[in-house]
């Protein structure tokens, strides 16, 4: 498959930009392309992460398409299906009908995602988005932050650990999340519960101002509310979050009884309800941005990959990440050290650590600017480019072997996608992409994907495997 881009400007999430792009040879199909930072040294990269978890979850209608990955040695490259508006835009109309079509359909995506074993850990506004083939249908979106909460050999359920960090966006995040508990069926549910929340209020509860709280304070406001406080809105919405919040670790929600409580809100619902934008009830209120930041602009999430970069950081400065300078950081493009340079033992002169500091230099007493965006004494990674980081994900996050999942089933990308702007230090070696090597790609040859070849279903811990389609070669 080749891609030619158009001449957008891009929407930016997480660890990716979004650009629109035409497949050559395929007149009039147009298609989104998630661009995400990496190099060669990064073994589990988090589009080839989301590559995979689109092939095991698809043929569901609330899944969206992708079609091709590739990477160089400087980016990586995933092209899907090019959709609407997520549900935090205000263009959105959203009646009580509406909510419930869309509550119902949620629903049915979580459990199909739980079915397969693997948990999203990113459920919120933004990442629910319309299609615009099928307007009336979602598509949940954004799967770079996913994991499988159970053995994929014995289906048996993960250990609940401490995580390092918490998952997802801060606002929809659970409250076991936020305890950095491991995350399960439940934290979806419960972000789930605060999504809907979100749409029926027009914010959360706890959403004004919650990226200047701090954690702990939006963790004790977040904990403060209940259902309960839910007053002159429909009792199911506040009775959902109490729900969620009072589920166990390894408990499987019960998917079904909920789709059938929301639907008796609206009894003329049909039996597959959509997204109906011209329905004629009362407008619920409108959204903001506080909590629900719009498509296009640059996620306020802390992202996992943001957190383990700021741990990182902070731990080797030895200083509280509360207290590290921040600073807009100049768009610029990756050099050949992955959109970042190495500094060896830069130090701060200064004697404390709340005064600003005085002059910075490197090890050879080379005065660094003022907005330096970050201070150590130790050799680290030092970004220098305004696309977002990234890291090599952990085995615990993979969903079987990923290059052989994605490599089996999607496009490969054996040629750099035309009429893009350049994003290469003139300096740097020309961008090429790694052709995949097909051979390596047999028919379902590991544990994992004897696992990903079949799914367990139903609202509780009973198995049925079903059978799915084999893996089929790349054509030729």
């Amino acid at each position: 498959m080749r891609l030619h881009f158009l001449p957008d400007l891009p929407s930016e999430g997480g660890f990716a930009r979004v650009y629109r792009a035409y497949i050559m040879g395929v007149p009039g199909k147009v298609v989104a392309v998630k661009q995400a930072c990496v190099a060669d040294h990064v073994e589990h990269p988090r589009l080839l992460h989301e590559g995979a978890a689109l092939v095991l979850l698809r043929g569901h209608p609330n899944i969206p398409l992708a079609y091709a990955w590739g990477r160089s040695q400087y980016y990586e490259y995933l092209a899907m299906e090019l959709l609407s508006v997520d549900l935090a835009d205000s263009s959105i109309k959203l009646t009580m009908r509406n909510l419930v079509a869309l509550a119902i359909q949620m629903l049915d995506v979580i459990e199909h995602v739980h079915s397969h074993g693997i948990v999203h850990c990113d459920v919120k506004t933004q990442n629910f988005m319309l299609s615009k083939e099928d307007p009336g249908r979602l598509r949940l979106i954004d799967f770079g932050l996913c994991r499988p909460y159970r053995n994929p050999v014995t289906l048996s359920h993960l250990p609940d650990v401490r995580m390092q960090r918490s998952i997802g966006t801060d606002a929809f995040v659970s409250l076991h999340g936020h305890l950095r508990h491991s995350p399960s069926r439940r934290d979806d549910m419960e972000s789930l519960s605060y999504t809907l929340l979100a749409l029926l209020l027009g914010d959360l509860p706890w959403a004004p101002g919650w990226k200047y709280l701090g954690r702990t304070r939006l963790y004790e406001s977040k904990k403060d509310w209940s259902g309960t406080q839910l007053i002159d809105c429909p009792s199911a919405f506040g009775e959902f979050v109490d729900y969620t919040r009072a589920l166990g670790y390894t408990d499987a929600p019960d998917y079904a009884y909920w789709k059938r409580r929301f639907r008796e809100l609206c009894a003329d619902l049909p039996a597959q309800p959509f997204y109906d934008p011209e329905d004629t009830g009362k407008p619920l209120p409108k959204r903001t941005s506080s909590g629900n930041h719009g498509h296009g602009s640059r996620a306020h999430s802390t992202s996992e990959d943001e957190d383990r970069l700021h741990d990182r950081l902070a731990d080797v400065a030895g200083v509280k990440l509360s207290k590290m300078l921040e600073v807009e950081v100049e768009p610029s493009k990756p050099s050949e050290e992955r959109a970042g340079i190495h500094l060896s033992k830069i130090v701060r002169l200064g004697k404390d650590e709340d005064e600003p500091h005085d002059r910075l230099t490197d090890s050879a007493g080379v005065e660094l600017p003022k907005s330096a965006p970050w201070h150590f004494i130790d050799t680290d990674f030092i970004p220098c480019s305004d696309w977002p980081v990234t890291f090599s994900l952990d085995d615990d996050e993979l969903l079987g072997n990923e290059e052989e999942i994605v490599c089996a089933h999607l496009d490969i990308l054996e040629e750099l996608p035309s009429g893009q702007e350049q994003h290469v230090e003139d300096c740097c070696p020309p961008e090429i992409m790694h052709t995949a090597p097909r051979t390596r790609y047999s028919e379902g040859a590991s544990a994992a994907h004897k696992y990903t070849n079949s799914k367990s279903v139903g609202s509780n811990d009973e198995e049925v495997t079903v059978p799915r389609e084999p893996l089929r070669p790349l054509p030729t």
